[in-house]
């Protein structure tokens, strides 16, 4: 990731609002899009995002029978 030369700013965060700066997006998008990267490739102790879609695809679908069934509930 593009995080290799933070021994040269003094801090990661310093890296990323220096290089955020430089391609006109925002450093918090930035460091997220980076945590991400780490997740998926393993470098970070976090859920990837391929597992994470998987686990909420059955909460989606849930919600959607949820909405379905809603026609044939009662009236109170």
């Amino acid at each position: 990731m593009g995080f290799d030369g933070s021994g040269q700013r003094g801090s990661c965060w310093q890296a990323i609002t220096s290089f955020a700066a430089k391609t006109g997006c925002s450093a918090n998008m930035l460091n997220d899009c980076g945590r991400k990267a780490e997740a998926d490739s393993g470098e970070r102790a976090d859920i990837p995002n391929d597992m994470a879609g998987r686990m909420k695809a059955p909460e989606r679908g849930i919600r959607e029978l949820r909405r379905a069934a809603r026609p044939f509930e009662r009236p109170p």
